[in-house]
């Protein structure tokens, strides 16, 4: 059995008053003396792992145009950026596109009234689609293989 008041010596008086104030919670877990249950404890408060992402994600609503490849089809509409990354995108729209289909789009920013609208191109794979069933649309993540570029006109592929 564990000596508290060894590790407690150790680690100091702050300790002493963290596990005074986490007797009852202990106590609910069955544990009479803190130390041993520890390990309990921290499954129980194991903080979430934070996310880590290979690029800087932007929030920047754009209209995007999809075109959704299958062997015998290609379907085309339109949706709308909800964040972008040099790597990827995540949508919103009304059309659910399973996971792992391969798609292609543009994103349209429209830099003011008067000028060009600048057209930005990608091809991916989705890799999440969410439903959002308040607002009847979902949100779909695509991830890219090259990175997401600027293009000198709209194509027509």
């Amino acid at each position: 059995m564990y000596q508290t008041t060894s590790w407690v010596g150790l680690l100091g008086t702050g300790f002493r008053a963290l596990l005074n104030r986490a007797q009852p919670l202990l106590a609910s877990l069955g544990c009479r003396n803190a130390l041993p249950c520890m390990d309990n404890v921290k499954e129980i408060a194991r903080p979430a792992p934070p996310q880590e992402r290979k690029y800087r994600r932007f929030s920047l609503q754009y209209p995007v145009r999809v075109k959704v490849h299958s062997a015998d089809l290609m379907v085309e509409f339109e949706a709308v950026s909800k964040n972008i990354s040099i790597c990827g995108l995540l949508l919103e729209s009304a059309s659910m596109i399973p996971q792992q289909t391969p798609v292609s789009f543009v994103v349209t920013v429209n830099v003011n009234e008067l000028g060009r609208p600048i057209h930005f191109a990608g091809e991916g794979t989705v890799v999440r689609v969410d439903p959002k069933e308040a607002e009847e649309v979902f949100a779909i993540a695509v991830e890219c293989q090259r990175p997401i570029a600027q293009i000198d006109h709209r194509p027509h592929c």
